[in-house]
């Protein structure tokens, strides 16, 4: 089948302070983000086939990882993204995962009991290692009970640790609530 301007996937690749990252963008929708690589190659490796080609939405998500980086505020969630159904297991993960603010954590278990599934902790986590769009879904903010958990992007847990300490400087700097 022919490729149409309606489903052409493009693909956009920046490097930044903590790795290279890549995106792919589809009916000007984000559906994959690969997150903190090695190269602008490992992080194409990670993508869906497409064009190499900036947009809009990529210039727009560019813009807000600098934010992110420089900041640690999470503007993300005006990004449009590509979901699983709301009606699945994995869109009630992913939904609740855009309620997490920035520089706070909660456990796979809590974030099963606030989809109304509180023995799929194992199963969140499952769910959680197939997020197709980290940061923009900020599963890196998902923990376990008495660990870090696991984190499928490149660099493991040691990249999830790494967001994790930006966040919570940008929240020291915020400094107490007036």
């Amino acid at each position: 089948m022919p490729t149409t301007p309606t489903n052409k996937i493009t693909l956009a690749v920046r490097t930044f302070p903590l790795g290279t990252m890549g995106v792919a963008i589809a009916n000007k929708t984000i559906i994959h983000v690969a997150l903190l690589g090695a190269s602008k190659r490992a992080a194409l490796d990670l993508l869906p086939e497409g064009q190499c080609c900036d947009t809009p939405l990529s210039e727009a998500f560019w813009r807000l990882c600098d934010t992110y980086f420089a900041s640690g505020q999470d503007l993300f969630a005006s990004l449009p993204v590509a979901m699983a159904d709301k009606a699945t297991f994995a869109g009630k993960v992913y939904r609740a995962l855009r309620t997490i603010p920035a520089g706070d954590t909660i456990t796979y278990g809590e974030l099963a009991r606030r989809i109304g599934q509180p023995t799929a902790a194992r199963a969140v986590a499952g769910a959680l290692g197939r997020n197709p769009t980290p940061l923009i879904l900020p599963c890196h903010r998902v923990v376990g009970k008495t660990s870090l958990g696991g984190f499928s992007a490149p660099g493991g847990v040691e990249t999830k640790k790494r967001l994790l300490a930006l966040e919570a400087a940008a929240r020291q700097d915020k400094g107490p609530s007036s």
